[in-house]
């Protein structure tokens, strides 16, 4: 099987072969497990120009709320495609902290190898699992990143750098920070809700309202995944969240996603559970003849 086709568009000749070193060694432990992880690693010089083009996605922003994307595992005509964020390369970070996000993107492409079929479910429970499964690949990539790098960490590197352990710290206290205000994020919810109530508009609802839960249903999944890979760090604080990410069906998917991967989402078994958590937020999806309705729940 042939080597991914490195590509870096950023820094000096020394520079790109210090980098190039990095990332081949990063494939050396990754082949281990899995042969042919990536056809290409991508450094560019502008992230998001490189992922819209490479995607055709035009609207793409690495932005996310609170959140900067660094790093995504995309389709191109590369194949298999790591695209790196150049800032990775600066000096905020170091290898220990790259070896994160390598490590998280490399999960996604693992869960990509074998994605769920929901082609056979109703509108409404095919919009429940793709929902809830997006957050939990993410929550399981960064749970599969963080005990990776715990594990490994000794034999890689002799210690943990204070740059990487300052990273870890400032992960999980800006993933808190971004969900520990519920009274803001509920009335920015409730403004959404009460608009859709006069326009009645399912997209436009749908539109409006996914920037202000994504980010912090994300935060809480994140947080969720430091919980169980690095309990020391997240436990510390954890009493801090509030509603409703600390409300019963909060703290059951939490536990589901302790228990399982996102190929072992079963949506007879788990759909009450992901219905209860997203209903949280304001809403529920309903099947009606004329197609998928979206429904406001008083929250």
């Amino acid at each position: 099987m042939s080597e991914p086709n490195i590509i870096i568009k950023v820094g000096s000749d020394a520079q790109k072969q210090i980098i190039k070193q990095e990332i081949n060694n990063f494939i050396k432990i990754i082949n281990k497990a899995v042969k042919g992880w990536f056809d290409a690693v991508i450094i560019p010089e502008d992230f998001e120009q490189e992922v819209r083009k490479l995607t055709s996605q035009d609207d793409y922003s690495a932005k996310r709320g609170g959140i900067y994307v660094l790093a995504k595992f995309i389709t191109s005509n590369y194949g298999k495609t790591l695209v790196l964020n150049p800032l990775l390369y600066t000096e905020a970070f170091d290898t220990q902290i790259r070896f994160h996000f390598y490590f998280h993107e490399t999960n996604h492409f693992l869960i990509s190898l074998n994605k769920a079929d929901f082609s056979n479910l109703s509108k409404s429970n095919k919009a429940y699992m793709e929902t809830i499964s997006f957050f939990y690949e993410e929550y399981c990539s960064e749970r599969f990143s963080l005990s990776l790098c715990e594990s490994l960490s000794d034999k890689l590197f002799s210690k943990k750098s204070q740059l990487f352990l300052k990273h870890l710290k400032d992960c999980y206290e800006g993933h808190l920070d971004l969900i520990s205000d519920s009274q803001k994020f509920l009335s920015n919810i409730r403004k959404v809700l009460n608009d859709f109530k006069y326009h009645a508009d399912g997209d436009r609802f749908m539109k409006d309202i996914s920037p202000i839960i994504e980010p912090a249903i994300l935060s809480f999944f994140y947080i969720s995944a430091f919980k169980k890979a690095l309990p020391d760090i997240a436990e510390k604080s954890i009493s801090k969240l509030s509603a409703p990410f600390n409300q019963p069906p909060s703290i059951e998917m939490v536990n589901l996603c302790h228990e399982s991967y996102p190929e072992d989402l079963n949506p007879d078994k788990d759909m009450n559970k992901i219905k209860r958590f997203i209903s949280q937020f304001g809403y529920e999806f309903e099947d009606y003849p004329r197609g998928l309705f979206v429904k406001i729940v008083d929250i």
